[in-house]
């Protein structure tokens, strides 16, 4: 598993998820989805209360490290990615788990995101090499 691997390379306290749902105002005040998944998962969800691109200073003061030395991993373009290179993070975007609960907003703007990806890959554009990643 993925998330067991993460834990056991860089620390089970150094793993979160930071969400767009869970933990944030869509889950507030009492952020019960929050506290599901980190039952069931044993994985810490960031009660950060926004949306990103809001939620940074949330995260690096659970962190306690400069967004530069922070990893994101993530399957939206627009979220997850966009946020974390704004910042300075090393970005990895995975394959969505699933798409049956997503709306047809979210699955335009998804169709938009990998059509736009694609143009810039076939036109050799490259994502530069982040300072983590060279190690």
């Amino acid at each position: 598993d993925a998330v067991v691997d993460c834990q056991r390379v860089f620390g089970h306290e150094r793993v979160v998820i930071f969400s767009n749902s869970a933990g944030s105002k869509d889950d507030a005040p009492h952020f019960e989805e929050a506290k599901s998944i980190e039952e069931l998962m044993k994985i810490k969800v960031l009660c950060h209360g926004t949306k990103k691109p809001e939620g940074i200073t949330e995260l690096v003061e659970l962190m306690q490290v400069e967004p530069h030395e922070l990893v994101m991993v993530g399957d939206r373009y627009s979220t997850d990615i966009l946020f974390g290179n704004s910042y300075g993070m090393l970005t990895i975007r995975t394959e969505q788990l699933s798409k049956d609960n997503e709306s047809v907003l979210n699955l335009t703007m998804q169709a938009i995101e990998e059509f736009i990806i694609a143009r810039l890959v076939a036109n050799g554009v490259q994502a530069p090499v982040h300072d983590l990643y060279k190690v």
